[in-house]
């Protein structure tokens, strides 16, 4: 038995394989890039080190924030 609130049991298949891509895409094009050493924030499409050099970086896809 399906949940009311399983997104399988409420979308079509093919809705639900739009949503998942949409996702994919902010995931590819909208990452939050923080540095664990300086402290300092950029959004990126790419992992990268900072630009003090480090490589400990936290990465936080941007779709996960509200837009307000």
């Amino acid at each position: 038995m399906t949940e009311a609130n399983d997104p399988e049991s409420v979308l079509t298949p093919e809705e639900l394989k739009a949503g998942r891509d949409r996702i994919a895409a902010a995931n590819i094009n909208n990452v939050l890039h923080h540095c664990r050493k300086c402290d300092y924030e950029w959004v990126a499409s790419h992992a990268e080190a900072c630009r003090c050099g480090s490589k400990s970086v936290e990465r936080i896809m941007c779709w996960q924030f509200p837009d307000d």
